[in-house]
């Protein structure tokens, strides 16, 4: 079994959806920690109407994500990514809060 690449794959996710999300009027940035760390990772932050999403994710698998509004945070959650399915879930989620759809928050 091949090891996933979670920074490229998150970077590929960003790239992928940027123009997407303009048209949906969601703010996208994308940024990584340098790459001398012994354990590098990336991020993801998205914004809509005051709304935020922000997304860690480490070359490790390991995930912290944070949703809620400018100075308040409404839910953390924690992940250990196994595959890019992981991962494209919790993008899901996230689009879908921005969005304003109903989600399950507890869980």
């Amino acid at each position: 079994m091949s090891e996933v690449r979670f920074i490229e794959l998150l970077r590929q996710r960003y790239e992928s959806r940027l123009s997407g999300a303009a048209d949906a009027s969601i703010e996208m940035r994308f940024g990584e920690s340098p790459s001398d760390r012994s354990k590098t990772s990336a991020w993801l932050a998205l914004d809509k109407a005051n709304r935020l999403v922000y997304l860690q994710v480490w070359s490790t698998g390991e995930a912290e994500v944070e949703s809620g509004a400018p100075n308040r945070i409404d839910r953390q959650e924690h992940h250990n990514f196994t595959n890019a399915a992981d991962l494209d879930a919790v993008l899901s989620d996230a689009l879908a809060y921005l969005n304003d759809e109903q989600l399950n928050l507890d869980g």
